[in-house]
């Protein structure tokens, strides 16, 4: 299960990658487009380390962002891993119920570990209810 959100977080870190990438590169190719527009006599002579000197804000621009956006995933997600959850287990034959608490990444179709450390599963007679505490 923490496997599974791991590759969650990645896909959705290369996303965010992703995209910043393709606003980069729409940046500049617009940025050229409309420079080419522009006649000759009105060009400034523009030195390239200035023109690398742009690039490098731009770029250390969108690492910054793309670091950003990484680390409130990653902190959201485990925000969300590390909420708590009270679990009733109910025997439907003899109506006996059980509470146990457990962290929601811990939760499972039939088994659970409780915040202790216990790990439960459940038979086919038996019913599981969750209720997040707060």
């Amino acid at each position: 299960m923490v496997v599974y959100r791991l590759k969650s977080v990645k896909k959705m870190l290369w996303k965010l990658l992703l995209t910043m990438l393709a606003i980069a590169v729409g940046y500049l190719i617009l940025k050229n487009r409309q420079a080419s527009n522009i006649p000759k006599s009105s060009i400034k002579n523009i030195s390239p380390k200035q023109n690398i000197k742009k690039l490098r804000w731009l770029f250390l621009f969108v690492l910054i962002l793309s670091l950003l956006g990484g680390s409130v995933t990653v902190y959201l997600s485990w925000q969300n891993d590390h909420k708590v959850y009270q679990v009733k287990i109910i025997n439907t034959q003899t109506g006996q119920q059980e509470k146990f608490k457990a962290y929601k990444k811990d939760l499972g179709a039939r088994t659970f570990t409780t915040i202790t450390g216990q790990q439960v599963s459940t038979s086919d007679n038996e019913r599981m209810v969750f209720e997040e505490l707060k």
